[in-house]
C-alpha cells in the first residue's frame, strides 16, 4: 500500500527521500528493485555517489573530484564490496600458511600483486579498495581479531609500497617536479603504510596554518599588499575572504612581496606557529622517528630542524614567500632573499632557524652555530627536494639501525622500509645501502631472490668480492633450508616437560614481569630446558642463575617491542594486561581481562596442553 502511494510522488520528492543520509546503499538497492519507476529513480548516478560517500567517506575523497561525474557509482559500490570480501578471505587464510615464518617475503604476498597488476590509477580504483579493506581490518575493535590485524599490516605495507613506487619513479624518470611538500609526504606515506595520510588532508591542515597567519596579519597590518592581491583574485576590491588563499604560481620562483612586507608576513607566521600552535623542537626525544613524519608533526607540534623547516617552507609558499632549505651541517636551516641589492652572495640571504622559534640569522651567525665544523661555501647552497628526502632517510636509517641493534625493533621495520625507499630515490652510489638491506633481508630470512639480484650487481666492484661471496653463500643456504618441509613440533606438559628440571610453571598467553629487569612480557612459547646455544648461555650469564640452564625457559614478547628468552626463575606472573608488541597477532587472536591473551588456532595446535586459567583478586585460580 505504501509503495502504491509512493509511486504517485513526484520524482523530485523520491530523489529527496533516497538522498537522505539515513538510507544506505543496501536500502537504495532494495528501493530500486521494488518497481520499474523506483528503479529509474534509484539508478540515479548522483544518488549512488551520495551512498558511496556515506558508506566509505575516507575512501571517497581519495577519488579525484574531477572524475566524480565520469564514475558509475553503483558499479563502484559493487566492486568495492566484492574486493573487500576477497581481501578479508585472503587475510584470514594467511596465519595457516605463514605462522612459522618470522617475517614475510615479497613473494608470500603475490596474491595482492595479482590483484593489483592490472590496475591503472587513472582509470580504476581497485587499489584504493584493497587498501581501504585492509585499513578497515586494522581499525576494528582494539583487542580482537589480532591475528587478522597482524597479517593485514604485513599486507598493507607491501601493497602501499607497490602503489607508491610507480608514483615515486615518475618524479625521478620524467620532468615532473618533486616539490618539498611532495618529498615530505613521500617519506611519511612510505614509512607509515598502515595510516591513511592523504594529500588532501595534509594540504588542508597546511592551508589552515596559512589562513590563520593571514588573520593575524590583517589585525596587525591591514594594508599589507597580500590583501590587495586576494581582493583582486576574488574580483572584490572592498573585502578579502581570508579562507581562500591568494592565487599563486604552482612553483614559486621569487618572493611576491618586498623584503619589508615579507618580514611582516614571517612575524605573523611565527606568532601562529610558535605562540598559538606551539610548534617546538623535540629536544627531549630527538631521535623519535615521528619527528620525521608530517602527519605526526602536525599532531604533536614537535619535530627536528629538517622537518620543521620543511613545514615552514610549505606554509610560507602558500603565502607567496620563498623559503629555501639549506643543507647546513649539523643543523638544517632555511634562507630567504632579504637583500637582493647586495653584491656579495653571502650577504643577500637571511637564515631562519625553524627549530628555534623561527629566529632569523645572518650568514655569520649561522656559521657560529657550528663553530667546531669547517663550513664551506657549499653549506649555504639550496638543498633540492630530492636531496632533502635523502637526508631525512639517512636520519631514519640511523635511527632504525640503532633500534634494531638494541632489540627495540626486532623485525627491522624502520630500517628496512627506509633502506628500500633510499634505494629507489638515490640515483648514485647504492652499494652501501644495498649491502645494508641485503643483510637485513638475510637476518629476517626473506626476499632471497632480491638479495641475490642486489649482490650480483656488486660482484665486480673491486675490494668487496669476498663480502659479496659470503653473503651470497648465506643466502643460498637459507634458500635450501626454506624449501625443506618443516615438521610441526608439539609441546606437551606431560612427564617430559616436568622432569628432570622442574615443572613448566607458566603458560602461553600469560602476562609476566621480569624480577630483575622489571619489564612486562607475554609468554608465547616455552622449552622444558634452555635450548639456546652455548655462546648465548655464556654471553647472557645464565651460569650465574640458581638453576642455570637446567630449568624451563620462555619465549616472551616484551612491551618495549623486543623479543627475549627468559629463565623461569626470573619471571613472576601478574594480573593480565594487554602487551603492545608488533608480533602479538602472530600468536594471539584477542585479549580477555581475566585470563590474558587468547591463543590463535595455530599456536593452540602447538601447545595443545596449555590450559589458561582465570585471575581473581590477586591470584590465579588453578585447579
Amino acid at each position: 500500500m505504501l509503495n502504491k502511494k509512493m509511486e504517485n510522488f513526484p520524482p523530485e520528492i523520491l530523489e529527496q527521500i533516497i538522498h537522505d543520509d539515513c538510507l544506505g546503499y543496501d536500502d537504495l538497492l532494495h528501493f530500486s528493485s521494488t518497481c520499474k519507476r523506483f528503479k529509474e529513480v534509484g539508478n540515479s548516478n548522483e544518488a549512488w555517489m551520495l551512498k558511496f560517500r556515506l558508506s566509505f567517506p575516507d575512501l571517497f575523497y581519495h577519488i579525484p573530484e574531477a572524475k566524480w561525474s565520469q564514475v558509475c557509482w553503483k558499479q563502484e559500490v559493487r566492486t568495492k564490496l566484492e574486493i573487500g570480501g576477497l581481501v578479508r578471505k585472503e587475510v584470514s587464510s594467511m596465519s595457516e600458511k605463514f605462522f612459522r615464518k618470522t617475517e614475510l617475503s615479497s613473494s608470500d604476498l603475490h596474491w595482492f600483486d595479482d590483484m593489483l597488476v592490472q590496475f591503472n590509477a587513472d582509470k580504476s580504483f581497485e587499489h584504493l579498495y584493497v587498501t581501504d579493506e585492509l585499513n578497515t581490518i586494522l581499525t576494528r575493535e582494539e583487542m580482537s581479531g589480532l591475528t587478522s590485524k597482524h597479517y593485514a599490516y604485513k599486507s598493507i605495507s607491501h601493497v602501499k609500497h607497490q602503489i607508491l613506487k610507480p608514483k615515486i619513479l615518475t618524479y625521478l624518470d620524467t620532468d615532473t617536479a618533486l616539490s618539498y611538500e611532495s618529498a615530505f609526504l613521500m617519506v611519511s606515506q612510505w614509512s607509515q603504510p598502515s595510516l591513511d595520510i592523504s594529500t588532501h588532508s595534509i594540504s588542508k591542515q597546511l592551508g589552515k596554518l596559512a589562513t590563520d597567519t593571514l588573520f593575524h596579519l590583517r589585525e596587525q597590518i591591514p594594508s599589507h599588499s597580500i590583501f590587495t592581491k586576494i581582493r583582486t583574485d576574488q574580483a572584490d576590491l572592498t573585502t578579502a575572504c581570508l579562507t581562500r588563499l591568494p592565487d599563486l604560481p604552482s612553483k614559486l620562483l621569487n618572493n611576491m612581496w618586498s623584503s619589508h612586507e615579507t618580514r611582516q608576513l614571517m612575524s605573523s607566521a611565527n606568532h601562529v606557529f610558535y605562540t598559538v600552535e606551539g610548534f617546538t623542537g623535540n629536544s627531549e626525544d630527538y631521535y623519535n622517528p615521528d619527528n620525521s613524519y608530517i602527519n605526526k608533526i602536525l599532531q604533536t607540534k614537535q619535530g627536528i630542524p629538517i622537518t620543521l623547516c620543511l613545514l615552514y617552507t610549505c606554509v610560507m609558499a602558500r603565502l607567496g614567500v620563498l623559503c629555501l632549505p639549506v643543507n647546513f651541517p649539523g643543523h638544517f636551516l632555511l634562507k630567504w632573499l632579504e637583500h637582493p641589492e647586495e653584491s656579495e652572495e653571502a650577504k643577500k640571504y637571511t637564515f631562519i632557524d625553524a627549530f628555534e622559534g623561527g629566529r632569523q640569522l645572518s650568514g655569520q651567525q649561522a656559521r657560529e652555530m657550528v663553530p667546531h665544523l669547517v663550513t664551506q661555501e657549499e653549506s649555504y647552497q639550496v638543498a633540492e627536494p630530492l636531496a632533502v628526502a635523502q637526508r631525512m632517510l639517512r636520519n631514519l636509517i640511523s635511527i632504525g639501525a640503532s633500534r634494531s641493534n638494541n632489540m627495540r625493533d626486532p623485525s627491522y621495520s624502520l630500517l628496512r622500509s627506509s633502506l628500500e625507499l633510499m634505494l629507489i630515490i638515490n640515483m648514485s652510489d647504492n652499494m652501501q645501502y644495498g649491502f645494508m638491506l641485503s643483510r637485513v633481508y638475510l637476518q629476517l630470512s626473506i626476499n632471497h631472490e632480491e638479495v641475490m639480484s642486489m649482490l650480483q650487481e656488486f660482484r665486480d666492484l673491486p675490494g668487496i668480492s669476498d663480502q659479496v661471496d659470503y653473503l651470497m653463500n648465506n643466502c643460498q643456504i637459507q634458500m635450501e633450508e626454506r624449501d625443506k618441509e618443516e615438521k610441526k613440533e608439539l609441546k606437551k606438559r606431560g612427564v617430559a616437560a616436568s622432569f628432570p628440571h622442574g615443572q613448566v610453571m607458566f603458560w602461553t598467553g600469560q602476562v609476566c614481569k621480569h624480577k630483575k629487569y622489571n619489564y612486562v612480557c607475554l609468554v608465547h612459547g616455552w622449552d622444558p630446558v634452555c635450548s639456546a646455544s652455548k655462546s648465548w648461555i655464556s654471553q647472557m650469564g645464565v651460569e650465574l642463575l640458581e638453576d642455570q640452564d637446567k630449568q624451563p625457559f620462555y619465549n616472551v614478547l616484551v612491551a618495549d617491542g623486543s623479543n627475549r628468552y627468559a629463565a623461569q626463575e626470573n619471571l613472576q606472573s601478574i594480573k593480565p594486561e594487554p602487551v603492545a608488541h608488533p608480533e602479538v597477532g602472530r600468536y594471539f587472536d584477542s585479549f580477555k581481562g581475566s585470563v590474558g591473551h587468547l591463543l590463535n588456532t595455530q599456536l593452540a595446535e602447538v601447545y595443545t596442553d596449555d590450559k589458561q586459567v582465570e585471575w581473581q583478586g590477586d591470584r590465579w585460580l588453578v585447579d
